[in-house]
């Protein structure tokens, strides 16, 4: 009888080794879930503002309306986003700097304006010089 719930014990204490087990790969499975999700969410907000930059390269004036590039955090359109090339060209630092932080493309450091706005034109899917017409009025 003594040898029987020696056995047992061994048994359950196998079995919880076992669950142990089986939870920690149960969690790491929902944690890659999670990942993946977060990792399609982030490719389709990406195929999204591809379309707009495709649309956004077309311009031909300095005033033409601009397509919204969304966030790629909070996948809604970017508070701020320029409206035209002319209101790229009168943003401050800070504004360029949390626009392209908001597309996930930190400025460098050493970037002066000039530089930020030419990259940024470049996000958004403008040429990196603005080779547009004004419009004339």
């Amino acid at each position: 009888m003594k040898t029987d719930i020696t056995g047992w014990k061994t048994d359950v204490a196998v079995m919880k080794t076992d669950m142990t087990k089986v939870r920690s790969d149960v969690e790491q499975m929902v944690r890659s879930m999670a990942d993946l999700t977060k990792n399609l969410r982030t490719m389709n907000i990406e195929a999204q503002n591809n379309r707009k930059r495709i649309f956004n390269s077309g311009c031909t004036t300095t005033e033409e309306p601009l397509q919204e590039l969304l966030s790629l955090d909070t996948g809604v359109v970017i508070p701020g986003f320029p409206r035209n090339v002319t209101a790229i060209s009168i943003m401050t630092m800070v504004q360029v700097r949390a626009m392209m932080l908001a597309l996930g493309q930190p400025l460098p450091h050493h970037a002066n304006l000039a530089t930020a706005r030419k990259l940024l034109r470049v996000e958004v899917g403008l040429s990196r010089e603005p080779h547009l017409v004004p419009v004339r009025i």
